[in-house]
């Protein structure tokens, strides 16, 4: 990881109550209450300048990541944009996370997920779902991701924020959740899935 790094909170949010994200949005962007107002924004693993640039030319207000290189809290002072600590959106993405999977929306995962695997990292989703006696009764979503062993930092940013969304899933939510890492001499495989029950309808 290149550039100078801003990790604390402090140097990126502007004091006040702990953002949560609300809804995730048909373009993939989420809505989050941040200081006491709705904004419209993205999150990262990692922020860089290119991030905050492309946010604000979305016409974006908001961008969370786990790490903020300093390019990105300069551009964010330059364009007004607000920087959230994407550990205090945790509970509220895991929430996103199985309410989207509720609705069977695929798509909307995979535009979340992929915000949080950085570019260069390949990965590959799976999405299925279960029906018995004519109806959809859960759904399963995952991916398998691969990361180079040589970007220990990279590495140890993505294995810390999914083992607490997985934790957050499976405790907070009590929906059933699978985490694994393996790790060779060149690289990590993050493989990482959940499975949702869908309530049935009630007769009116």
């Amino acid at each position: 990881m290149s550039g100078a790094v801003a990790r604390s909170s402090q140097q990126v949010l502007v004091p006040g109550a702990v953002p949560r994200l609300m809804e995730v949005q048909e373009d993939g962007t989420l809505v989050a209450e941040v200081e006491g107002s709705a904004e419209r924004g993205v999150v990262r693993l990692i922020a860089i300048g290119d991030d905050i640039v492309r946010a604000s030319l979305r016409g974006l207000t908001f961008v969370a990541a786990k790490v903020f290189l300093q390019e990105a809290v300069e551009e964010a002072r330059k364009r007004g944009l607000k920087l959230v600590n994407l550990e205090d959106l945790t509970v509220s993405l895991a929430r996103i996370l199985v309410d989207t999977a509720l609705q069977r929306r695929a798509d909307l995962l995979v535009k979340v997920l992929d915000q949080l695997l950085p570019p260069r990292i390949p990965r590959n989703y799976s999405y299925y779902e279960f029906s018995y006696a004519g109806r959809i009764t859960s759904v399963h979503m995952g991916f398998q991701a691969d990361l180079s062993a040589a970007e220990p930092d990279t590495a140890r940013s993505l294995l810390d924020l999914f083992t607490e969304l997985a934790s957050q899933i499976a405790e907070r939510l009590g929906t059933g959740v699978e985490y694994t890492v393996e790790k060779d001499s060149s690289r990590y495989t993050l493989k990482f899935s959940f499975k949702v029950e869908i309530p049935r309808r009630r007769a009116l």
